[in-house]
């Protein structure tokens, strides 16, 4: 009776346990009767809890069935409705570029003109700005420059005027181009003007001095057309705008007047029907060989930076007139005997049944009379920069660029690159929105002042040149993205970005989007100073490409350039998004890999290829100066040595394959970095402006739309009478940077 008593008062806990202790002794179980009152109430407490835990055991399974089809479900949901699927690598970028989006920023870019320095121009800046944020980039920013600016003055219209030897007025040129649809008449354009023209007027005869180049007023000269205080009237083409008035002022002219030749004179339909000018078009643009702002020149243009106050003219009054005009101007000129107008001087403005002439500057000749006002202005150069922060290299950057400032409407130059670099924005953001962020740091970058002589850009450069110089990777340009109908792609670039700009241009969607008849690749050259790209490879030593669709741009900074021109050429915006895409891939297929897609040897077999070039001119030279020839078999050698450490360079990377570990493709993507940087010098190369510090591949004064490899070498053979001391000094450079790059890629 007291162990049944002990039963009762027992707690659960302590009834598991001698059950336990019960059921493993035969001996106690038998002492006990079957229907013992303790042994029922022990059994009974084992079957309620035994009870209890199944109930326990259930509730927790479907506790666990119930989450993690809850969580299925809205993991499910998640994905599919509120948030697309996170993403790690950029795929099929060219499926996310929409043309109707590009169609849609182009039409807001051109909607009026914007010259530098304007509110217009500078409301463009804010809406880059704007957009870059939507497309939610780690950084957006607006830097200001301030820099001075010659534009014409509204109160006073330039003019040009053609007046008998009396001085009666024969025709008057027009200042602005005719307006030839309902957009023009509605949003007059800006006037004709040559930026840097020289203030000032001046009433002489005149002569006709064809493209305006040195054969050009050689033939003149030496034909006893007397240039020398006459005023010249000479068409664009063969050579940049700006060494035209200078070989013009070089000849004594007291002034320059520039026409726009008609281009394929067979096709008659003309704009607004076609893309081709009709001869009512002018053409505006700088004429100063010179780039970047000139009153700090070295260091960058911030608003409380010293200035210099430098000329604002390059020397001479020049003025663009129509086409129209200069057909009048060249019927004016009279015969000349001591030179006939040569058949390679003929424009396509001449008629048949016409004869035309040089002319010959007498004192019985017509007059012309050009007056040029100018307006200075201080103004601010904004650029725009938006940046995606690399992942594992955010000290290594990509940058793609275009500028944003136009003479006119600029649609073509520069709001089709305008609209592709937003778009390309528009698709990155997207893969960022869905976790995508890339290796190394993109930069998105809209420039201002480019049309004056590559202000924005090169002010930007100076700020940023010691950071560009250690962590710059690639800068990606575009400019006149689309001039017209689109027949083939053309680069110009870095000749170590040859191979990767090939296999990226020659992609099926770029194919299918050209004419059937067209070439995917047209060339792929050095670029001059023609656009922002110049500073980055020439002053800092960046690797550079530039892409565009190989068309006519013969509406170029005229008052036709508008966004009319795509409803003829390109109406689906078709051509212009699968060049957006192209400019995408080549940035996303540098800033993504472990391992840069550079080929070390296609630098170093363009750098053979150009020395074979001048080699047999340089010979001549050395012979006719009697230098010794130890000094051209000094280059010989060196050239022969950078070309076996590229060749074992490429062989490592090649042998190493996906071998090659994160450590190794950092040291080999530095020395793809370095050997480009390799070849800058410390002051400017022979021949060459302030920015020119590239002597592998730059410009020179000549021309500063062309560049050519070792361009202080073709300038050595274009003055020919320089000093030996002169000439050794120059090789000795370029003998010294070809030795730093030998090193750099044999460094183990």
């Amino acid at each position: 009776n007291e162990y049944k008593s002990y039963l009762r008062n027992m707690s659960y806990k302590k009834i598991y346990d001698l059950q336990a202790r019960v059921r493993s002794s035969d001996r106690v179980l038998s002492s006990f009767d079957e229907d013992d009152d303790g042994i029922t109430l022990l059994r009974e407490e084992e079957r309620k809890g035994f009870e209890c835990n199944k109930l326990r055991i259930f509730g927790i399974l479907f506790s666990v069935v119930i989450v993690f089809i809850s969580g299925y479900v809205t993991r499910v949901l998640a994905e599919n409705f509120l948030f697309p699927k996170a993403v790690h690598k950029i795929e099929n970028i060219n499926e996310i570029v929409d043309p109707a989006k590009i169609k849609d920023y182009h039409v807001t870019l051109t909607r009026e003109t914007h010259l530098a320095g304007t509110r217009a121009n500078y409301q463009l800046a804010e809406l880059i700005r704007d957009q870059f944020t939507q497309f939610n980039f780690d950084k957006v920013e607006i830097q200001n420059y301030t820099v001075r600016l010659p534009f014409p003055d509204p109160r006073k219209p330039n003019m040009v005027r053609v007046l008998a030897h009396d001085g009666k007025m024969i025709h008057e040129c027009k200042s602005v181009e005719d307006a030839l649809t309902g957009f023009e008449r509605l949003h007059p354009s800006t006037p004709l003007f040559n930026a840097w023209s020289k203030a000032g007027s001046v009433k002489r005869p005149y002569v006709y001095a064809n493209y305006g180049t040195p054969e050009d007023f050689s033939l003149l000269n030496t034909s006893g057309v007397i240039v020398k205080d006459k005023i010249v009237l000479v068409r664009y083409g063969a050579i940049f705008r700006g060494n035209q008035a200078k070989n013009a002022l070089d000849n004594g002219a007291a002034a320059v007047v520039f026409f726009k030749d008609l281009s394929h004179p067979e096709i008659k339909e003309r704009f607004p029907e076609s893309e081709w000018a009709p001869d009512t078009a002018g053409a505006r643009g700088t004429i100063r060989v010179a780039n970047g702002d000139q009153d700090s020149v070295g260091w960058p243009a911030h608003p409380e930076s010293y200035k210099n106050k430098s000329s604002l003219d390059c020397g001479i009054i020049a003025q663009p007139i129509t086409g129209r005009d200069a057909r009048v101007l060249l019927e004016k000129l009279e015969a000349n005997s001591k030179l006939t107008l040569p058949d390679a001087w003929r424009t396509n403005l001449m008629e048949d049944g016409v004869d035309y002439h040089v002319g010959s500057g007498s004192k019985n000749s017509v007059l012309l009379e050009v007056t040029v006002n100018v307006q200075e202005r201080t103004v601010n150069a904004s650029t725009v920069i938006g940046t995606i922060y690399g992942e594992y290299e955010p000290d290594r950057w990509v940058l793609l660029g275009n500028h944003r400032d136009a003479w006119t409407y600029g649609a073509i130059d520069p709001g089709s690159g305008t609209a592709a670099l937003l778009e390309v924005g528009r698709a990155l953001s997207h893969f960022k929105n869905l976790g995508w962020q890339p290796r190394r740091t993109i930069k998105l970058c809209s420039w201002d002042v480019e049309e004056w002589g590559l202000i924005g850009s090169l002010e930007w450069i100076e700020d940023h040149r010691k950071e560009l110089e250690a962590k710059a990777v690639l800068y990606v340009n575009t400019d006149v993205a689309e001039g017209g109908t689109c027949e083939s792609v053309a680069a110009f670039g870095s000749p170590l970005l040859r191979n990767l700009t090939l296999t990226l241009l020659r992609k099926d969607e770029v194919n299918k989007a050209l004419p059937k008849d067209s070439d995917v690749f047209t060339s792929f050259e050095v670029g001059g100073s023609g656009s922002d790209y110049f500073g980055f490879y020439s002053y800092a030593g960046v690797s550079v490409v530039d892409v565009e669709c190989d068309s006519s741009a013969d509406v170029y900074h005229t008052a036709y350039d508008t966004q009319h021109l795509f409803d003829i050429v390109d109406k689906d915006y078709k051509h212009l998004a699968s060049l957006t895409a192209t400019l995408a891939r080549i940035v996303t297929s540098v800033s993504e890999p472990v391992l840069l897609p550079l080929k070390i040897t296609d630098m170093t077999t363009t750098i053979k290829t150009w020395w074979d070039l001048l080699h047999p001119q340089l010979s001549k030279l050395f012979s006719a100066k009697s230098i010794p020839r130890r000094w051209l078999d000094s280059l010989d050698n060196e050239i022969d040595k950078l070309q076996k450490a590229a060749t074992k360079f490429q062989e490592y990377i090649q042998s190493k394959g996906q071998a090659l570990t994160e450590l190794e493709a950092r040291i080999a993507n530095d020395k793809f970095l370095r050997c480009e940087r390799a070849f800058l010098v410390d002051s400017h190369i022979l021949g060459g402006g302030f920015y020119s510090r590239n002597i592998l591949t730059s410009t020179t004064t000549t021309d500063l739309y062309a560049a050519s490899g070792f361009p202080s070498l073709h300038h050595i053979l274009s003055v020919r009478d320089l000093p030996t001391n002169v000439i050794l000094i120059e090789l000795e450079k370029i003998k010294q940077s070809l030795n730093a790059a030998t090193q750099i890629l044999s460094d183990e």
